[in-house]
């Protein structure tokens, strides 16, 4: 019986359609006032449809090792979800968990990203003090 349902499963698995990707540049820089490593998240702002839609679905992370310029190429799947925007913290403790309870706040920032149309994008964050996550 269970071999049955895995060969039923990888026959409807391979009906499906590819999900098509847009490869995404981004260019930018973080800015901040402290010291630590930053964790970047490319999320689509919207992603699903009706009672399963949620925010804030991440696409691709990045880490750096500190503040400063950098440069990101990431496939962007196409037709899951829209808008894009880009989350930044910055891991001050060095614990690897942004805002854990009972640790210091840590910095964060987030900005909306226009149209992927464009295929290369500027970003710039400004990370402040904040424990929200996404906005």
């Amino acid at each position: 019986m269970r071999s049955w349902f895995v060969v039923l499963l990888a026959v409807l698995s391979s009906c499906l359609p590819a999900e098509d990707y847009m490869e995404v540049r981004i260019q930018g820089e973080v800015r901040s006032s402290t010291t630590g490593a930053i964790e970047l998240w490319l999320m689509h702002e919207q992603f699903g449809d009706g009672a399963l839609q949620t925010r804030h679905a991440v696409i691709a992370t990045k880490q750096l090792d500190a503040p400063g310029a950098f440069d990101w190429t990431v496939l962007v799947p196409l037709g899951s979800g829209s808008g894009v925007s880009l989350y930044g913290w910055q891991d001050q403790n060095g614990d690897g968990i942004h805002c854990l309870p009972g640790t210091e706040t840590e910095s964060e920032a987030t900005v909306i990203l226009s149209d992927t149309a464009g295929f290369d994008l500027r970003a710039d964050l400004l990370l402040e003090p904040g424990c929200q996550g996404p906005k």
